[in-house]
């Protein structure tokens, strides 16, 4: 039976670790978005702000850790920064809809928001941004 456990580990483990990259990544842009907005700053640029934060993290550790990537690091990092700046967008126009018109408190609508783009992103960075030659 432990033998079993293993084996699905083992047989997605790049997943599990893209997934661990993506809790840290959401922690440390929650605890910047939540900084930066009791700082008194306007939630869309604590937004920007927070998701740059979180990106850099997102990076170097999918570069490194998840996928090991021996692609250019310019190359890679230029695919990465194009998915994450259309998660950006995508995000920065839903927490806008969820705080603005629908009126959800804004550490709210920045969870459900990024739990949103977070389908697209991790999509898009396996298939395109780290995909190995």
């Amino acid at each position: 039976m432990y033998l079993k456990y293993l084996n699905l580990i083992k047989k997605h483990l790049q997943f599990i670790k893209f997934s661990l990259v993506g809790v840290s990544n959401t922690l440390i842009s929650l605890i910047s978005y939540t900084i930066i907005v009791k700082l008194g700053l306007y939630y869309i640029v604590a937004n920007v702000l927070a998701y740059g934060v979180g990106m850099v993290n997102s990076f170097i550790l999918n570069k490194r850790w998840v996928f090991k990537s021996k692609n250019s690091v310019g190359t890679t990092a230029v695919k990465f920064i194009l998915v994450n700046l259309g998660a950006l967008s995508a995000s920065t126009f839903l927490l806008y809809l969820c705080v603005s018109i629908i009126g959800l408190n804004k550490i709210l609508a920045q969870i459900v928001v990024t739990l949103l783009v977070l389908i697209i992103n991790f999509s898009a960075n396996k298939l395109w941004s780290f995909r190995t030659r």
